[in-house]
This record gives structure tokens, C-alpha cells and sequence, in this order.
């Protein structure tokens, strides 16, 4: 064989290859790998808000009443969204909230307007909890017309206190 035809056959060789190559790629592009997609866990999440010794002087229950009636709605409006966006709120009602009948007070023996639970109902409280040391403030039967107003109150779980004979309020 002479040189041209070696010239000529490695050309052709080399035109061939250029024209049909094509890029090297790794192998692990080429495989495609199926795999079940993870699962991912279920995630709960609970908003909480909480508010504590929820009491009541005679200079707030006096600063609250406008044209004859207790309005408390302007003390909780800072904080409202964020009690009406919790997925729980809980506040310590500190005082009971007997009624007109056992005279509103401050220190030492509490007694504050019953419009303060629609208003604590309202803000978007959801758990009251009434066992603290002014639950006897205007004795059992304070106690218990407090929790007697607690309970026309839509909405509203109270803890810590109950009547006599009742189980639990929980």
C-alpha cells in the first residue's frame, strides 16, 4: 500500500469520526434513576397566646365606664390580633365577676363588671382559667356567678374553679 492510499484511508477515518461523534457524557447522566419521592412528615403546629393576672383596680374599672356601661374593649385592642390569631388563647382571669349586686371593687376584695367576659370573649380569648387567690374574693357565691356568666358565654372553657359537686372544668 502505498502512502497516498494510508493518507486517503486516515483522512477518511478522521472526517468520518468528526461527523458522527458525540460528546462523551458520564454515564451516570444516562441513567436515569426512579426512586420513590420522600415522603415528607406531617408537621402540626399550635400558635399559643397567654396573658396572666387579668386584674382589675377601681381606677380601671371607673376609667372604663363610658355613658353607664363598662366598655373594656380599648385595653385589649393592642394585642388583639395576636389573640384572635393564636390557635389557643388563655388568659388568668385574676378577678371574679360577680355581678353590680356584690359592688364593683379593687385591692383588696376584686370584683369586677360582668361585660368584661363578652369583652374577653370578643378579643378572641379562648381558655379562661379562674383558680388564683381572689377566686373568693366575693366568696361562693361570687365564685359562682362568676362561672355562671362564664358559661353564657359561647366559646369559652373555663379552668381551675367549679361549683360544688360539679366534675372538673377541663
Amino acid at each position: 500500500m502505498n502512502k497516498r492510499a494510508i493518507y486517503f484511508i486516515l483522512s477518511a477515518l478522521i472526517f468520518v469520526s468528526c461527523i458522527y461523534s458525540k460528546p462523551i457524557t458520564p454515564i451516570e447522566d444516562e441513567i436515569e434513576i426512579f426512586s420513590e419521592p420522600e415522603e415528607k412528615p406531617l408537621r402540626y403546629t399550635l400558635t399559643l397566646a397567654a396573658a396572666g393576672d387579668n386584674l382589675f383596680h377601681e381606677t380601671i374599672i371607673n376609667n372604663s365606664l363610658e355613658n353607664g356601661v363598662y366598655n373594656f374593649a380599648p385595653i385589649y385592642s393592642p394585642v388583639k390580633d395576636i389573640i384572635e390569631n393564636a390557635d389557643l388563647a388563655f388568659i388568668n382571669q385574676e378577678t371574679v365577676m360577680a355581678g353590680a349586686a356584690f359592688g364593683y371593687s379593687g385591692y383588696p376584695a376584686f370584683n369586677t363588671p360582668q361585660s368584661l367576659a363578652e369583652t374577653l370573649a370578643q378579643a378572641g380569648f379562648d381558655i379562661i382559667n379562674q383558680a388564683n387567690n381572689h377566686a373568693m374574693d366575693m366568696g361562693r357565691a361570687g365564685l359562682y356567678a362568676t362561672l355562671d356568666l362564664w358559661d353564657t358565654i359561647e366559646g369559652i372553657t373555663v379552668t381551675g374553679a367549679r361549683k360544688e359537686g360539679e366534675s372538673a372544668r377541663i
